[in-house]
């Protein structure tokens, strides 16, 4: 037992004496020897700056994509892509025969649909501008040299695309395409069908019945036959949608929108919110990004407001169009981007 006893305390000592050696030489012999010094090194990825983009004066359906990298438009029936920081031009033309109905940027890619027009039908294919390939993805419903493709939406996180067709002046329908490349019509209560939008994370279609005023909310496979009932309004126009699926309905007045509600679909509108404009303004002068914000554009002055910051950008030139990519204009033939303050 003494004997243990013993070694215990031997073993003990051991320990103390080889713990305060370390100690010694962590705390004050090597720091003393030896001095580091460190200093962190980032190394900075210079932006591509945007170079001058010439805008001819036959160019039509003048576009940016959803990241402003590229300038399209619409020149001798084909689709002109520019690259805005190197100016490399692409062409898509369309199949001999085929003349271009609309084309639009998907809000997520540097990708656009393209849809083409034929004898018989309207074609849908897609261009990808960063690869600079494109395909035929499918063809839509028949067509007539008197109708044509005036709106296209995505509902991106189900795969589903949506395309508003004129068939005369004031004849309009709704098709959808779905993730298997089914295409089929979509019931709505009007064929007075102005503006279009769908959710981004639904099958849902927002549309204007220009006919009465109202708002309507469908989906491809069944309709609502009541409209957006916003208390207190008896004409309405739709402003837009946003990434978060709320919708922006305007309250009009002698073809003017004064006030904007807005708010989501599963929520009544009773509790959505509201925002009074500082003038009655034409409503394809209201646009809504996709974070939400709404702003105001106008063109005497050459400026746009932000209605919830209280912002206001001015830009040069002539106004083309609002987007998530701040401002495009074109001033005297060259394209300016003006991003939102």
């Amino acid at each position: 037992m003494k004997i243990v006893k013993h070694l215990a305390i031997w073993v003990a000592i051991s320990l103390i004496v080889q713990l305060g050696a370390l100690f010694y030489l962590d705390k004050y012999y090597l720091v003393a020897q030896t001095k580091f010094k460190s200093k962190e090194v980032f190394e900075a990825t210079p932006k591509k700056q945007d170079v001058k983009v010439k805008i001819p004066t036959d160019a039509t359906q003048i576009n940016i994509s959803y990241e402003g990298t590229y300038l399209s438009y619409i020149q001798n029936g084909s689709l002109i892509v520019v690259n805005t920081t190197n100016n490399d031009t692409k062409t898509f033309s369309p199949v001999a025969g085929n003349t271009i109905s609309m084309y639009k940027w998907l809000n997520d890619k540097d990708r656009v649909y393209v849809v083409e027009r034929t004898e018989s039908n309207f074609q849908l294919y897609y261009y990808d501008a960063v690869k600079d390939a494109s395909a035929l993805v499918k063809n839509i419903t028949y067509s007539t040299r008197y109708s044509s493709v005036t709106a296209i939406g995505s509902s991106a996180m189900t795969n589903m695309d949506f395309f508003k067709i004129n068939r005369g002046e004031t004849t309009s329908y709704i098709y959808y395409k779905d993730i298997m490349n089914n295409v089929g019509s979509v019931d709505t209560v009007t064929s007075r069908i102005g503006k279009m939008y769908t959710l981004l994370r639904k099958p849902e279609v927002i549309y204007e019945d220009t006919y009465n005023g109202k708002i309507y909310d469908t989906v491809y496979d069944s309709s609502s036959y009541y409209p957006i009932n916003i208390s207190g309004s008896k004409v309405n126009a739709l402003i837009g949608v946003d990434d978060s699926d709320n919708v922006y309905i305007g309250d009009v007045v002698n073809n003017l929108v004064d006030k904007i509600y807005y708010g989501n679909l599963k929520d009544t509108t009773d509790k959505w919110q509201s925002i009074a404009l500082a003038a009655p303004t034409d409503p394809n002068n209201i646009f809504v990004t996709q974070a939400g914000d709404i702003c105001v554009n106008n063109p005497a002055k050459n400026q746009v407001l932000s209605l919830k910051s209280n912002n206001i950008t001015a830009y040069k030139g002539t106004f083309i169009e609002m987007s998530d990519a701040g401002i495009i204009s074109n001033d005297k033939g060259i394209l300016v981007k003006t991003m939102y303050k």
